[in-house]
């Protein structure tokens, strides 16, 4: 390859990037849109063995807007009225916590009225509510940001909708422009690619369910106001490693703290987490996912840290399914690489070592 072809190659290498760069809010809501239509690709390419293929994926997505509007018409009046309960209890509660803070404040030596906490609270809550109005205001002052959301969310549907009518038409299109003389290791690559991202996944999300059904059933069980939203709110984010643990745990630790005043519902809620990662340890995650993306688990950090940096929270969403197909990807690199002369072989470069030593003749 001669220099001007490399510099070229680089030149629209750099291009990309920055491309790339600046469109990543629009290229996100197309990832998104692609990988609920890659979600429900399976039963529309069922269903179109047998009707007209727009057909197939208008039964399937109508289907699938009213599983989503169902869940949401059923959870939401349920979330309400816990909601309402903890606000009419939210006195009794309020009274309970002074009298911790005051006994724990006089403990330390610092004796402090429940009037004198009750002003400080009151005063934290008027700079919440400050900061609030202020972020709503840099939010509606920025554009039309709440605008964009929303429009998001209406667009990343449609979009999935029309990625379904003309998947395999986009598949298609996308192979008749591989490079012919690498087409079937691509071909093989995609393959694979394809098999790993789509039982990591659609069992992913099995395993958020069966999570977010556990979290809340053990904590209704033992008679936690906000059950139902902190255990589905818990389930849903342990699509990121440890964060629904992290988050879906302390809120209800807090929320028993809050609640009960005593030692042993904070124990109670410990255990309801401790045994659903234990379920979905051996149980869950073996079947429904399994080692799909091979990955070890500081690499797994790694890339929702990164995730994040780059493209905030859709980054961290798309962090796992990028790492996995990366990881299908990367191996034929590596076994490349150690074929290469730049890995080389040790004991054959020392017996070339020592057959060089003799010189020219």
């Amino acid at each position: 390859m001669t220099n001007w072809k490399r510099l070229l190659y680089l030149a629209l290498l750099a291009l990309g990037a920055w491309l790339v760069y600046l469109l990543a809010p629009i290229l996100t809501l197309f990832v998104v849109a692609a990988l609920l239509a890659y979600l429900l690709l399976p039963p529309v390419d069922k269903l179109a063995r047998f009707l007209p293929r727009w057909l197939a994926v208008s039964i399937v997505f109508g289907l699938f807007v009213a599983i989503v509007a169902g869940a949401v018409m059923l959870l939401v009046p349920v979330i309400g009225e816990q909601v309402q309960v903890f606000i009419a209890n939210w006195p009794r509660y309020q009274a309970a916590l002074e009298s911790r803070f005051a006994e724990l404040y006089g403990l330390l030596g610092r004796p402090v009225s429940s009037s004198t906490l009750l002003r400080e609270l009151q005063g934290q809550i008027g700079r919440i509510g400050q900061w609030l109005a202020a972020g709503l205001g840099s939010l509606w002052s920025s554009g039309m940001t709440l605008f964009s959301w929303l429009l998001n969310v209406v667009l990343v549907p449609v979009i999935a909708f029309y990625f379904l009518k003309d998947w395999h038409r986009l598949m298609e299109l996308a192979d008749s422009l591989l490079p012919r003389a690498q087409a079937p290791r691509l071909r093989a690559l995609f393959a694979e690619s394809d098999r790993v991202l789509g039982e990591f996944l659609r069992g992913q999300l099995l395993v958020m369910l069966g999570l977010g059904t556990m979290y809340s059933i053990g904590l209704s069980l033992m008679g936690l106001n906000l059950a139902l939203p902190i255990g589905i709110f818990a389930g849903l984010v342990s699509f990121i490693p440890y964060l629904g643990l992290i988050l879906g745990g302390g809120a209800a630790l807090l929320m028993a703290a809050i609640q009960f005043h005593d030692f042993y519902h904070p124990l109670l809620v410990l255990g309801v987490f401790a045994g659903a990662q234990v379920v979905e340890a051996t149980l869950l995650t073996p079947l429904l996912v399994g080692d799909r993306i091979g990955v070890h688990p500081v690499g797994v950090i790694f890339a929702v840290l990164a995730g994040e940096r780059l493209y905030g929270v859709a980054g961290m969403l798309l962090a796992l399914p990028l790492a996995a197909v990366l990881t299908v990807w990367w191996r034929p690199v590596i076994a490349r690489y150690r074929a290469s002369r730049l890995y080389g072989d040790p004991a054959a470069a020392g017996e070339a070592g020592a057959g060089g030593s003799e010189g020219p003749r």
